[in-house]
């Protein structure tokens, strides 16, 4: 019963949560499926990061990448088969591993007419205006915008145009989840 009733109230907080997709209005982008029926393929990034290597842990980061799993494999939930869906938990979750093991797989995976869902559970930050970061396993404590890779960090605007932007505008609809501090700043960020 209580398996029950964490599917049941992950399945409320995914239909309600507000999910991220953006409008391209750029000429030669392909029209992007917005009904179930039209969704070819659906693939999943799930990063949960409770242990980090430099950083206070956090509770359930991890526990919520792994019910976000279950949800979107499960008849429940998505049913999306296991092999489309890339779970990367702790120190499988470091910056390197999150944009060779999961962004740029899942970039490779979907075709025109798929779903991406990328879901992110960690710390997150913003610094000033221009970005917003997720940590990754790895970041350490002296994190420095100068040197973001020797620092840990995963930079929300270069997902968004390396990744995202690039995806949506070959007709792949888009879901980012992210739960992490600084979330609206990350929102923010994708939508400009």
């Amino acid at each position: 019963m209580q398996s029950y009733m964490r599917n049941f109230l992950l399945f409320i907080v995914f239909c309600t949560i507000a999910v991220l997709t953006f409008a391209q209005g750029d000429r030669g982008s392909r029209a992007v499926p917005t009904h179930e029926d039209e969704i070819k393929n659906t693939y999943a990034l799930i990063i949960g990061i409770s242990d980090y290597e430099n950083l206070q842990s956090l509770q359930f980061a991890d526990q919520d990448a792994l019910a976000m799993e279950d949800f979107l494999s499960g008849e429940w939930g998505a049913n999306i088969p296991k092999e489309n869906i890339r779970l990367l938990l702790n120190n499988h979750a470091k910056n390197g591993d999150i944009l060779e093991n999961g962004m740029t797989w899942l970039y490779d995976k979907v075709k025109p007419g798929d779903r991406a869902i990328i879901y992110f559970a960690g710390h997150g930050i913003s610094v000033g205006n221009n970005d917003a970061y997720l940590l990754s396993y790895n970041t350490i404590q002296e994190f420095n915008t100068a040197n973001i890779f020797m620092s840990g960090g995963i930079p929300m605007l270069q997902v968004k145009r390396n990744f995202i932007a690039p995806m949506y505008q070959n007709g792949v609809q888009v879901l980012l989840i992210i739960d992490a501090c600084r979330s609206f700043d990350i929102a923010r960020i994708i939508k400009e």
